[in-house]
């Protein structure tokens, strides 16, 4: 889907997001098959190794595998993470967002129901005090 459709689909959710701000960074914390651990910092579009000897190069590139393969289905097995693909791997986001947003959506509207039973079970146990 285009990214305007994907954004309208967003808008129509109950959940919202902000992007990094200019110069602002995010650290992402990752693990090789060895489990070596490494970070790669994302800042104004420009992603970089922090505590690796790699070539900051490929550092975009193992954001989008590891975020493509964030749930069981690991696409990266199927899909070459290169730029003939970047389209096909962006509707995998936009269907993971969406998929997500909604579930965030229904675990705050049943988060809020366990709340209000918490508020009425501690109600009646006031009025049984009195």
């Amino acid at each position: 889907m285009e990214h305007n459709e994907f954004i309208e689909k967003v808008r129509r959710t109950r959940v919202s997001f902000k992007l990094l701000a200019e110069n602002e960074g995010k650290i992402f914390p990752l693990s090789d098959f060895f489990r070596k651990e490494y970070s790669i910092l994302l800042r104004n579009f420009q992603c970089s190794y922090l505590n690796s000897n790699c070539n900051d190069y490929y550092a975009k590139n193992e954001l989008f595998k590891k975020f493509i393969d964030c749930d069981a289905w690991k696409h990266s097995w199927h899909i070459d993470v290169t730029p003939e693909n970047y389209e096909k791997i962006r509707e995998i986001f936009q269907e993971k967002i969406l998929d997500k947003m909604q579930v965030l959506e229904d675990l705050v509207d049943v988060y809020y129901l366990l709340n209000y039973e918490i508020t009425q079970i501690k109600i009646l146990e006031d009025e049984r005090k009195d």
